[in-house]
């Protein structure tokens, strides 16, 4: 999907989420360069950064998240 300056800010917003929870992409900014990011129990998703980045499997991304607590709720520490 494609950045549309005609949407507002709200709209945008519901667009990378919806790309997000359909397993894609989406680039954002940060203080000093643009991040990449997915749903980070996404493992497709999570892949492709790497081929995106070419970085090297053995190398770890980061994972931002707003709460601990979303951690705990996944699937993955839930054992699902």
């Amino acid at each position: 999907m494609e950045y549309d300056a005609v949407l507002s800010l709200e709209g945008q917003l519901d667009l990378a989420v919806e790309t997000l929870l359909t397993g894609g992409i989406v680039a954002f900014p940060t203080d000093t360069i643009y991040g990449l990011g997915s749903v980070f129990d996404d493992t497709r998703a999570v892949r492709r950064i790497y081929q995106i980045k070419s970085r090297l499997p053995v190398k770890a991304l980061p994972l931002i998240i707003a709460d601990y607590r979303d951690i705990l709720a996944s699937s993955l520490v839930a054992g699902e």
